[in-house]
């Protein structure tokens, strides 16, 4: 029964942190910088931090719910909606499949995953996660005559 509880308690634990994440990358979403056809902003940090704690799924659900919110807070509820919570959710999916491809590979390696004494080899894997959050928000503006 003890172990039952501790499962439980572990997947509301993860539960809440996602919508935690989820809320962080909405608030971070309404500090913008819109320059035309650009958008800059920090609001995929949340995601990032999702995927590579808890893998793709997580990552994309954060972003879904997320994008789900700004968007409708935004813009309301339109047809081209899923064209712009799409980019949010195969982010999370990348940066959570990335970030388990490398802990399997560090396992494989010979040890525990991820440690301090590999900082060195992850570098390339937070430039990567930082490219693909960065290209991925940059979006073209698509005129919302639906909205």
């Amino acid at each position: 029964m003890q172990t039952k509880s501790k499962a439980l308690s572990a997947h509301v634990h993860r539960l809440v942190l996602d919508a935690m994440l989820a809320a962080l990358f909405f608030a971070l979403s309404m500090f913008s910088v819109d320059l035309g056809f650009i958008k800059f902003t920090i609001a995929p940090l949340a995601i990032l931090i999702a995927g590579l704690l808890f893998g793709p799924v997580d990552g994309a659900v954060v972003g879904l719910i997320g994008a789900f919110l700004e968007q409708l807070v935004k813009y309301g509820f339109s047809i081209t909606m899923p064209l712009w919570i799409f980019p949010a959710v195969v982010r999370g999916l990348l940066i959570g499949a990335l970030a388990l491809l490398m802990r399997s590979y560090f396992k494989k390696k010979g040890g525990d995953g991820f440690s301090p004494a590999k900082a060195g080899t992850l570098l390339p894997l937070f430039a990567a996660f930082t490219i693909i959050s960065a290209v991925s928000q940059v979006r073209i503006s698509i005129v919302r005559t639906f909205s």
